[in-house]
């Protein structure tokens, strides 16, 4: 169908038929020929998309962003939603709708729309609703191959939730419901094994998502009684056991439930906190910042307890011993573990930063690099250590980054990264310019974003093409992106 015929008439057309062409986003390296896209431009920025690469829809969310702006009224967050099909560039249907009383999304090849209270399943054909889903449910879970939700029904008047449901998308069938009561809204995000899903709320709950059943930890996660605290960690997972720290307690438990052991933890200090593991030493790193909760599901960050680490026998428990900063530290901003070592981003509210490394076999410390607030304002503060994803081109290949220095740490500042050895003696600033962020692969092609672009490089490490965006998403035949008020489809035929 035309676009023309399609949006003819609308109150609000959101399409700018005239932009809609094809245009050089990049230029092939091997060939030294040019990288063309169709575009599809709209007359309100891009707020998001949500790409589904097998049916070659996306759901994309036009909206003008107040950003902060002084006076924003209930009308400011109006926005239209276009669901639109990339294999012939063309859009499907729109609706508009109003950020603070609902939104779209989609889940692999299928769309919902929550308004009020109300989930709904969507026709992705038409844009009307094909089915309710629920009144006052949280999803949690989703298979989008197979066709299902998990779904929480949540308390009348009250937070918290009374039941786990599963249900088929295709049929709108509830496949099994169970009995699941939480005072506290729940947080998913870890899986224990291929059909087992864990959730945070009132304690741990492991749930089978193939018939309900499942096994509970109590375990306090929540403080505070006008705007709940999240105090707890991700649960730490490995090929037999579960460890976990709440408000008052850290646990292990087997993949069946059996709680092993459970050890008091100082209930006033405790705040949002990571665990690892070296050798027969679980080490507890407690931030001093931790999740509030003002409304359901929406959290923002705010100092809480106090930041400190310790560690404790894996087998049996018992604390090894526990080491607090009471200078220059009012939270840890991250922390990672090299084999028997601890490095830790600390930082005060008067704009003080240190690394600092301790043994983990004793809580000694090992070294210590400090930042004064002038230092840190014309330099940049620190963020967090360098991940796996980061890389740096050297000799025309690709390197990680942490590789470049595996006994000493790299860290985003920022106006870069800082590379300090292992003695946090000797620091050098890596510009972001030299960085390579790794996007993943896809096919015989991998992705990195590097100075506001991306650039493609094939199985051999050579640079094959390097396209105008920052990110992209591929399918077997096209890569896609987005970059104001445009949306891009680049053919993989001219790589």
């Amino acid at each position: 169908m035309a676009l023309t015929a399609l949006f003819y008439g609308l109150q609000a057309q959101s399409i700018n038929e005239g932009l809609m062409k094809y245009e050089t986003v990049g230029r092939n390296l091997l060939k030294n020929t040019e990288v063309v896209a169709f575009k599809t431009s709209f007359d309100t920025p891009i707020y998001s998309v949500s790409l589904d690469t097998v049916t070659n829809t996306a759901l994309v969310t036009l909206w003008n962003d107040p950003k902060g702006s002084q006076i924003v009224t209930h009308s400011d967050y109006n926005c239209t939603v276009v669901y639109f099909d990339m294999e012939n560039n063309e859009p499907k249907w729109q609706r508009q709708i109003n950020l603070e009383d609902g939104k779209y999304w989609k889940e692999g090849s299928f769309v919902f729309r929550e308004f009020g209270k109300d989930i709904s399943l969507i026709d992705d054909e038409t844009g009307q609703e094909k089915a309710k889903i629920g009144v006052s449910v949280h999803p949690l879970a989703y298979d989008t191959e197979e066709g299902w939700m998990i779904y929480a029904t949540e308390r009348s008047l009250t937070r918290g939730t009374d039941m786990l449901k599963r249900v088929d998308l295709k049929t709108n069938k509830v496949d099994w419901k169970s009995k699941f009561v939480s005072a506290q809204d729940l947080d998913f995000g870890w899986q224990l094994n291929d059909s087992v899903i864990l959730i945070v709320g009132d304690g741990l709950h492991a749930i089978n998502v193939n018939d309900g059943s499942g096994w509970f930890i109590k375990l306090a996660s929540e403080v505070g009684a006008y705007y709940p605290v999240n105090v707890y960690s991700s649960p730490l997972i490995d090929s037999s056991f579960v460890y976990m720290a709440g408000s008052k307690e850290i646990v292990k438990v087997d993949h069946f439930g059996k709680e092993i052991w459970r050890t008091e933890l100082p209930a006033k200090k405790m705040s949002h906190s990571f665990l690892g593991v070296f050798k027969d030493y679980l080490v507890l790193v407690n931030q001093g910042i931790a999740p509030v909760c003002p409304y359901p599901y929406q959290t923002f960050l705010m100092p809480w307890g106090r930041p400190f680490f310790a560690a404790f026998d894996i087998n049996t428990g018992d604390l090894l011993y526990t080491h607090e900063r009471s200078k220059n530290a009012d939270y840890v901003l991250d922390a990672i573990n090299k084999e028997d070592d601890l490095y830790m981003i600390l930082a005060d509210q008067e704009g003080h930063q240190s690394i600092e490394r301790y043994m983990i076999s004793t809580g000694s410390l090992v070294a210590k690099k400090s930042f004064s607030p002038m230092v840190v304002e014309s330099s940049g503060g620190m963020k967090s250590f360098v991940g796996p994803r980061v890389y740096i081109k050297q000799d025309s290949s690709f390197v990680r980054l942490n590789n470049m220095d595996t006994l000493g740490v790299f860290v985003f500042c920022e106006n870069g990264a800082l590379h300090v050895d292992s003695e946090l003696k000797d620091g050098e600033y890596i510009s972001f310019e030299d960085l390579y962020v790794y996007r993943g692969r896809h096919g015989n092609l991998c992705f990195y974003s590097h100075k506001g672009k991306t650039v493609v490089v094939d199985s051999d490490g050579k640079e094959v093409a390097i396209l105008d965006f920052p990110k992209v998403c591929c399918t077997a035949s096209e890569i896609y992106s987005i970059k104001d008020k445009t949306l891009y489809v680049i053919k993989r035929e001219q790589f």
